[in-house]
């Protein structure tokens, strides 16, 4: 025996819209009644037009959760119950069935409801291609975050108001904040306070001399050396600060990427360098005895001030 198959996705997705539409027409349909029941008990004096005012609304709930077969199906229901209760009563009395008069309103009722469908249906159609889109941007973003996040910069995107709209993990870390959700949540006056930005020579610097600011005030940023207090710990910590920017079609400035580039051990090293060179250089000044250093061919590196004497 040949067992049954158990696959069931184009079944599946071919029923899918099928079921939408028999569910969009259901729902044209009940509305359809309910405001016909409506009609006829309670506002039976609108006249032979009323009908047709009326089923506007169950073409577009049909059209809204069904797509187009349910509206335009909604749509010629409702032309045929709307032409029917225009009738005069009884028919025989007015000679005709229905006079021109109806009949118009029947084909422009019909022409109508089957624009109202398309309309409904394109409007659905770009909002489908929307929510796609919007998937797509944030997988993308969800990729751009795991590359990201293991690089060895910080990286900050901020707009023209200063306020930042991308964080990578290293760029939270360095400003004291547990993740890149928490950075981009604080204002940019409270990133003030609570992180005071120092020079190369360890003096306050404006935020406006960094070189994403520069850049959106028309300059040519430079990389800049900053010293800031860690907020956690109160230890320096050293970054070299650098800016890129995103431009639109016409050249203006969208948005300034920030690669942030810790040199704090570098910083460290090159200090703790400098000042065993002037340990060395004091004693060396303060020996008695005369002290030369010369390279290979002769050529005098240093001489403390007792061997000045001698020569």
């Amino acid at each position: 025996p040949v067992a049954p198959s158990t696959t069931t996705g184009p079944t599946t997705a071919a029923g899918a819209p099928a079921r939408g539409a028999a569910r969009g027409l259901f729902i044209g349909l009940a509305a359809m009644g309910v405001l016909t029941v409506a009609k006829l008990a309670l506002l039976s004096g609108l006249g032979e037009s009323a009908p047709f005012l009326l089923y506007f609304w169950p073409v577009l709930l049909a059209a809204w959760y069904g797509g187009v077969r349910a509206g335009v199906a909604t749509t010629f229901a409702a032309a045929l119950l709307g032409a029917y209760l225009s009738m005069p009563l009884p028919p025989a009395a007015a000679g005709s069935v229905l006079g021109p008069r109806a009949l118009a309103q029947v084909a422009l009722f019909g022409g109508e409801g089957v624009v109202l469908t398309l309309v409904i249906a394109r409007i659905l159609a770009e909002r489908r291609r929307a929510a796609g889109a919007a998937a797509e941007a944030r997988l993308a973003l969800d990729k751009l975050n795991v590359v990201l996040s293991g690089v060895d910069e910080g990286i900050t995107v901020q707009d023209g108001s200063g306020r930042l709209v991308y964080a990578n993990e290293l760029a939270a870390r360095l400003s004291g904040f547990a993740s890149p959700d928490e950075l981009l949540r604080a204002a940019p006056d409270s990133l003030a306070e609570r992180i005071q930005l120092l020079g190369e020579d360890e003096r306050p610097i404006s935020r406006a001399a960094l070189p994403g600011r520069v850049l959106f005030g028309g300059g040519t940023p430079q990389e800049k050396l900053v010293c800031w207090r860690d907020p956690e710990g109160g230890e320096q910590r050293w970054a070299v600060l650098r800016a890129n920017a995103v431009r639109d079609e016409d050249g203006r400035i969208l948005f300034a990427v920030n690669l942030i580039r810790e040199v704090t051990e570098k910083r460290r090293q090159e200090q703790t360098i400098r000042l065993h060179q002037e340990w060395f250089s004091t004693a060396m000044h303060t020996l008695g005895d005369a002290v030369i250093t010369a390279t290979r061919d002769g050529q005098i590196m240093f001489m403390n001030p007792a061997a000045g004497e001698l020569t």
